[in-house]
């Protein structure tokens, strides 16, 4: 959206009533394309991060040459629970866009 288009968009938010945080938040998505942070509890990142481990295993050798050198040369570092975390915060939890980022 252009700047004009945003500064509409805003006016509407602001002097409809109706809308309410869901609303806004369901038509900042469309704009930037991007969805909300899922709350971060601890079965929720472990549960990612076993996802994400299993996606690896599951990728073909080929596509993930990059991840087998760095598992071999900083083993500590591919294997770190924050590092994978980081990986899916970048993809904001959606497993395989992680382990293709990953790989």
């Amino acid at each position: 959206m252009r700047s004009k288009e945003l500064e509409v968009f805003f006016e509407k938010v602001q002097s409809d009533a109706n809308m309410n945080d869901t609303k806004v938040m369901s038509s900042l998505e469309s704009i930037y394309r991007q969805s909300p942070t899922p709350e971060e509890t601890p079965s929720f990142v472990e549960a990612k991060i076993k996802e994400l481990d299993n996606d690896m295993m599951r990728m073909p050798e080929n596509m993930k040459k990059g991840y087998k050198q760095a598992k071999e040369k900083c083993p500590c570092l591919v294997n770190d629970h924050d590092f994978k975390l980081m990986f899916l915060r970048c993809e904001v939890f959606m497993v395989q866009a992680a382990s293709q980022r990953l790989a």
